[in-house]
């Protein structure tokens, strides 16, 4: 129940910021937001997004992140 949360918060924020919130697709195809939320980040202190959430100031943590991941154009899970 947890993921299922953090992976909403995580796109509404994307909407919030006015960037693209990747479904899943035809055939099964997982969503990205799924795998990322669990992969620890080195811009996250090493969290991955998830424990991020459940940290203080979290959700800000991952605005700025997000924010910063559509300044750069990087997109996809974090790199560590």
């Amino acid at each position: 129940m947890r993921d299922l949360l953090a992976i909403a918060t995580v796109r509404r924020l994307r909407l919030e910021l006015g960037l693209p919130v990747e479904t899943k697709g035809a055939g099964g195809v997982v969503d990205p937001v799924e795998l990322w939320i669990g992969q620890p980040c080195a811009e996250l202190g090493g969290l991955s997004p998830l424990q991020a959430l459940d940290a203080e100031d979290g959700e800000v943590n991952i605005r700025a992140y997000l924010l910063a991941m559509a300044d750069s154009e990087k997109e996809g899970p974090c790199q560590s």
